[in-house]
Formats: structure tokens, sequence, C-alpha cells
């Protein structure tokens, strides 16, 4: 009996490929892996870009604050300089106001320094003193009346007024005693010198220039005797 054989047959078969639009899916598998890696440093750098942008706008915005501060600060203190500045010059404005006022205004005698110069007269009773008023200030007659009543109420002295025309004007006060004027005269002199500090009629003490007799101009008023009085006291005008 003849025996069949069966010849063994090698089946090939192709692994199916799947694919998206044609493109195999490992292919777009692979992809997608480049775009996520790509992504992931493009976010990296996006991070890093927006770190160095917020860094620089924060010194940016340091470096304005500051200079702002120090601008402000200059303008404070140049305003304050201006404050200040103002107020010396209103300063100074109200003494030139104050110093012209007092210019202006008539000279005159305060009580306290009336009993100042009646406490110096008291050492000094009975002293005769000739008052000349030189020039034409209007307040000379009204301080030398002041002065005259004190001297009288006070220590009985014997003042005499006259007013003293015929020579150049000058400015202040004066108290002249005659060339070697007795003791007691010169000290009364040299008193009512010093009581008159700081009064509006102060008045240093001076040897008269020439002979006591004689003297340039003329005298208003009563009859006239360089022998009653070894003390002038001449008034001028008003100082500066």
């Amino acid at each position: 009996m003849a025996n069949s054989s069966t010849l063994p047959i090698k089946e090939n078969r192709e692994k199916s490929v799947i694919s998206i639009f044609g493109i195999p899916i490992q292919t777009l598998d692979d992809i997608g892996r480049i775009l996520m890696i790509a992504g992931f440093f493009l976010g990296a750098a996006a991070l890093i870009a927006s770190s160095i942008s917020a860094y620089i706008l924060y010194r940016v915005s340091n470096e304005v604050q500051r200079d702002a501060s120090q601008r402000i600060a200059e303008w404070t203190s140049k305003t304050e300089e201006a404050k200040a500045e103002a107020a010396r010059a209103n300063e100074s404005a109200a003494q030139a106001n104050l110093a012209l006022e007092k210019f202006k205004a008539p000279r005159s005698i305060t009580p306290a320094q009336l009993m100042v110069i009646g406490n110096a007269a008291t050492a000094h009773n009975g002293t005769a003193i000739d008052i000349f008023l030189a020039g034409d200030a209007s307040d000379m007659p009204g301080l030398a009346q002041i002065l005259s009543a004190e001297l009288q109420r006070s220590a009985n002295w014997k003042p005499m007024i006259w007013t003293w025309s015929g020579i150049p004007p000058f400015k202040g006060s004066f108290i002249l005693i005659k060339d070697h004027a007795s003791a007691n005269n010169t000290a009364a002199a040299r008193a009512l010198s010093e009581a008159l500090i700081g009064t509006d009629i102060a008045s240093p003490v001076q040897v008269w220039p020439g002979t006591w007799e004689t003297f340039s101009g003329m005298l208003n008023g009563t009859p006239f005797s360089a022998a009653r009085s070894e003390i002038r006291l001449v008034i001028g005008g008003k100082p500066n």
C-alpha cells in the first residue's frame, strides 16, 4: 500500500502596520515625544525669560524710586532753604522798618531814664547848667524842657535854655565844660553824661574849645551871661 505524504507549507504572513493619514503610528509617537521635549525646553526658556524680565523691572523700579526719592529730598531741601531765606529777608525788612520808624519818631526821655538822671543829679545839688539848642530840629525844645524840669525837681539844678543860631548844623549832643572848671562842676557834668547814656541825647563830656566867654553865632532867649555856669549841654539834630 502506497503511503501518501504531505509537504510542509510555510505560511508567510506580513505583520500589519497601523497608520494614520498614511503616517505610521510609531512615527507619530516619536514626533509627539519630540514635541513634548521641545515644549518642556520652551516652557523653561519662557520661565527663565520671565524671571529675567521681572528682575530687570525690579532693578529699574528701584533705581527710579531711588532717583525720585533723591530728587524729592533735594527739592524739599531747596524749599526749606527758600523759606529760611524768605524768613531772613522778612526779618531784615522788619528791622529796617523799625529803624526807619525810630528815626522818624521824635526823640524823648522815658520816665525810667528821668529817674536815673534825677538820682545822678541829686549828688550835685544846685548846679547851674546852660542848655543850647543848635539847629532847627522840632523835638529839641521838648527834650530841653523835660530835662530841665527833672533837674530842677530832683536836685534843684538851675538850667536855662537858649536857641543857638548862626552856626553850621550838626547832629548829636555834647556836654561842654569850661577849661579849669571846678571839681564839683566837672563831677556834675560827668554824672549827667553817664546818666544820659542810653537816652536819645547821650552826651559825652568835652572841654569847651576856645575862650568860654566867646563863641560864634547868636543865642536867642533871655540875656546870656557866660559867668552863670561852667557846664553847657548842646543839643543838635537827631543822629542817623
